[in-house]
């Protein structure tokens, strides 16, 4: 993702994982708004899609930096969480309530 250009600067960084949460975080919502799903059916496919999120999120931290310096690797963690916390609080600010305080797999963000 380096090469194409998508994870050069900070900013860039920033962006991708604030998109990547709150495309999560919209999935889920609009799943929940449908009332002709089954609530279990529901629940299954916002896990598969946050699963594979958290796994970008494992292999992006896995292959960058090297295995003998981990400052990169932590600084990688703490910048994911930080904007993960942001993004999800945007949506929980700007969305509804009633849907963020019942159980879904955003918590799990």
């Amino acid at each position: 993702m380096h090469l194409q250009g998508i994870l050069k600067t900070d900013d860039l960084i920033t962006r991708f994982f604030r998109l990547c949460t709150e495309m999560c975080v919209d999935l889920c919502y609009r799943a929940l708004s449908e009332p002709s799903q089954v609530m279990t059916r529901v629940r299954v496919q916002c896990f598969h899609t946050l699963d594979a999120f958290v796994r970008l999120i494992q292999l992006l931290l896995r292959h960058s930096g090297d295995t003998s310096n981990t400052n990169t690797k932590i600084n990688l963690l703490n910048k994911v969480q930080y904007d993960s916390f942001l993004a999800v609080v945007y949506c929980y600010v700007s969305k509804d309530v009633a849907i963020m305080t019942s159980e879904v797999p955003i918590h799990d963000i």
